[in-house]
């Protein structure tokens, strides 16, 4: 499942104003906080006035899945994928976004911006 969350980094892209649908690309990456390495991708999302959550994301072995989701202020909830979904809660502001994974097993697995500071 790791292995189907990767790509290389790429730069944050602007969103449109609050009143209506935002739109994001953001690099990320999926790291066990208890290994080294780590899994790269790209997210593309749009978020509705109301919260919702859809787009894509795009690991680095190629292919494209599904992401659907909520926002509420600052904090976000996103499934990854189709029916075995990678399920992540965490925070999203100002473009930045600082998650966990809910994957079964002792590790700790967080799926971020790999880049902290948004460009617009």
């Amino acid at each position: 499942m790791l292995a189907a969350l990767a790509l290389p980094v790429s730069a944050l892209a602007a969103s449109t104003t609050s009143a209506q649908t935002q739109s994001y690309t953001i690099p990320t990456k999926l790291t066990d906080r208890y290994h080294a390495g780590e899994y790269d991708g790209l997210l593309r999302i749009r978020i509705s006035p109301d919260g919702i959550v859809q787009g894509t994301y795009q690991p680095s072995d190629g292919g494209i899945v599904d992401v659907s989701g909520g926002l509420d202020g600052k904090n976000i909830w996103l499934d990854v994928g189709g029916f075995h979904a990678l399920h992540v809660t965490g925070t999203f502001r100002n473009g930045v976004l600082k998650t966990t994974a809910a994957i079964p097993g002792p590790d700790l697995y967080e799926f971020d911006s790999a880049d902290v500071t948004p460009s617009r």
